[in-house]
């Protein structure tokens, strides 16, 4: 079943790839491996933008956020690499070149967003609708001139009109 006809039917946006319903706490040594074969730089930039965006999103929310990213990569209006897109200026709120901050949890957080990162990159999850190329906080302002797909956890997602 395509991600459209799949939407139709269950009201939402999130799809899932063939087989792909394992999460950051199901992680397998095939992820760790895969990750340990994508660039380093572009594994960083992606884990940084889903730790730092959507670290206490739920986990359907973190791997839409990562999705959102490899869109715009594919999507030929953004630039081609991970980390162009994610510093492409006015795009991402998250301060660069940080690790995981100080605290309870954080350590954990960190290690589920790279193993989310590694798995969205490697095209081993679940994944939101191609057209979807923007994210925000849901208590922003809905931005103008785009369309409404749906909502995880505290962010709203967007496709152009």
């Amino acid at each position: 079943m395509n991600c459209l006809k799949a939407a139709l039917i269950v009201g939402a946006f999130f799809c899932a790839s063939s087989g792909a319903q394992a999460s950051a706490n199901e992680a397998t040594s095939g992820v760790a491996m895969q990750s340990e074969s994508l660039d380093a730089q572009e594994l960083r930039c992606m884990t940084e933008a889903v730790y730092r965006e959507a670290g206490s999103e739920p986990m359907k929310g973190r791997y839409a956020v990562a999705q959102v990213i490899v869109n715009r990569m594919r999507s030929g209006l953004f630039p081609s690499s991970v980390c162009g897109v994610v510093r492409q200026k006015g795009q991402f709120t998250f301060p660069k070149g940080l690790g995981p901050k100080k605290g309870y949890g954080e350590a954990r957080l960190w290690n589920e967003a790279k193993e989310i990162a590694a798995s969205v990159m490697t095209g081993n999850v679940g994944h939101v609708a191609d057209e979807v190329l923007y994210f925000r906080s849901s208590r922003m302002r809905k931005p103008a001139g785009l369309r409404f797909m749906g909502s995880i956890g505290g962010h709203s997602f967007y496709a152009g009109k």
